[in-house]
């Protein structure tokens, strides 16, 4: 475990009339006991056998101690958000800040998807495989679209997906050029990122990435090479390990951060001691993302069930953080929606020019929301049945739940029900467990305090 330190935050604090945060989660491992608050990321160190002192504190904040560690401890727990004023409304000021990251806060993301074909037959993806490419017709489109709006965004995320991105390098490169352009016109800050299978992203692809200021990159490994070539194989059969691991070692010369995702079910993640030792020199900058596949056509029988996945998951998740490796949280940020979906300055174009709000519906026509014209306007799809406007503040069973700052509702395509599937509520169903991994594998954004009573 790496160094945690302590931040005391300056805040005037009458350390009376004051209330236990609804938000709080304590989690332990076998050295230590951490007080979580949802609200905030801010994450305190205890020694274990100082729980029952922290919950008496919590639960009795007006009484005044003698004891002046007792009071500094009550300061902490007051500045870092465990201990609220009496009149504070936190639902209020956790709706407040999810209207204002719903609305984007000045920051537009656009993800395009060059292609609907990719050149690996994945057998659980569930992508349609069709040789459609985003023309240039429709890329002037998306350039009129940008255009016409940017005086009102001050940041600009630009997203490449598919099917497979880098099959179609020159619209990337003729998109970036175009849409840099526009950005520098109006100040605006551009960033891009990309996910790819990592089958092409070789030297070349990899410099035209860069000059298109991607920075970020995702790519799946599925495990060891003989299980990733039995899964993750190309049109005519081949397998790809020994080439997506090449191509990631080249490309940290050029890209600044990757993603490491790896599909968990029945047969996946043997051996992945030999995937973190391929990919060592760049795990300083790696997260690792170990994700359930969902059922398919063809390959309902391989996926696991919910249980199976958690058991699963926090070994593998144990196994990074002691190779040195970030692993992903499995939720948001606290106040953010619960995925860009729900974000009303986000959108998917596809390479039809349709607009989606999920990646997981690229390319299926009956989930559109709109479609792009040939003057850059987004036409709606009025018969969208899709719940985007959702609000988890005018649910009861949302407002109730303790987990409501990182989850913030959920998805609501999937079924409320969390027993047996990926439902909306799942996040809760192993909160503990990522909370743990996130504090043990040294995020530093998430530990601001130490406490030694």
């Amino acid at each position: 475990m790496r160094k945690i330190w302590v931040i005391i935050k300056s805040k005037e604090a009458n350390l009376r009339f004051m209330k236990r945060s609804q938000y709080i989660k304590i989690v332990n491992d076998d050295t230590a006991l951490y007080l979580c608050n949802l609200t905030n990321e801010a994450v305190i160190k205890f020694p274990q056998e100082s729980r029952l002192l922290i919950e008496h504190i919590l639960d009795y904040p007006d009484i005044d101690y003698e004891n002046i560690d007792l009071e500094n401890l009550k300061q902490l727990l007051y500045v870092n958000g465990f201990l609220i004023s009496d009149d504070f409304d936190e639902i209020g000021n956790l709706r407040e800040r999810y209207m204002l990251a719903k609305s984007g806060r000045h920051t537009f993301s656009i993800q395009i998807a060059t292609t609907l074909q990719c050149n690996f037959r994945c057998p659980y993806c569930y992508e349609p495989h069709e040789s459609v490419f985003l023309s240039k017709t429709k890329q002037d489109a998306i350039i009129k679209f940008v255009k016409s709006n940017i005086y009102k965004w001050k940041k600009l995320r630009l997203s490449w997906f598919g099917g497979e991105p880098l099959l179609r390098p020159d619209i990337i490169k003729y998109l970036s050029q175009n849409l840099i352009k526009i950005c520098d016109q109006y100040a605006t800050d551009f960033a891009g990122f990309i996910t790819t299978n990592g089958y092409l992203l070789n030297q070349k692809n990899a410099e035209l990435l860069r000059w298109c200021k991607v920075k970020e990159a995702q790519i799946t490994i599925d495990g060891d090479k003989k299980t990733h070539d039995q899964r993750r194989f190309l049109t005519n059969g081949q397998g790809t390990y020994d080439t997506i691991i090449r191509n990631t070692f080249r490309a940290k010369e050029y890209l600044e951060k990757f993603r490491i995702r790896v599909n968990v079910d029945s047969q996946s993640v043997s051996n992945m001691i030999e995937v973190m030792t391929s990919l060592d020199s760049i795990k300083e900058r790696t997260w690792l993302a170990f994700m359930p596949v969902q059922k398919v056509d063809g390959y309902k029988n391989k996926t696991l069930s919910y249980k199976e996945y958690l058991t699963k998951v926090s070994g593998l998740n144990d196994l990074a953080i002691k190779s040195g490796f970030r692993v992903s949280p499995g939720h948001r940020l606290p106040g953010a929606t619960y995925c860009g979906a729900y974000d009303e300055n986000y959108l998917l174009v596809d390479a039809r020019g349709d607009v989606h709000k999920c990646v997981v519906m690229t390319g299926q026509r009956q989930y559109r929301i709109g479609r792009l014209n040939q003057a850059g306007v987004v036409i709606p799809n009025l018969t969208s049945r899709h719940r985007w406007g959702f609000d988890p503040f005018t649910d009861n069973e949302c407002l109730a739940c303790d987990c409501l700052p990182i989850c913030l509702g959920g998805c609501q395509n999937l079924p409320a029900d969390n027993k047996q599937s990926f439902g909306r509520c799942s996040i809760k169903d192993n909160l503990s467990g990522n909370l743990l991994s996130i504090i043990q594998s040294g995020r530093k954004d998430y530990i601001v305090g130490k406490a030694a009573y």
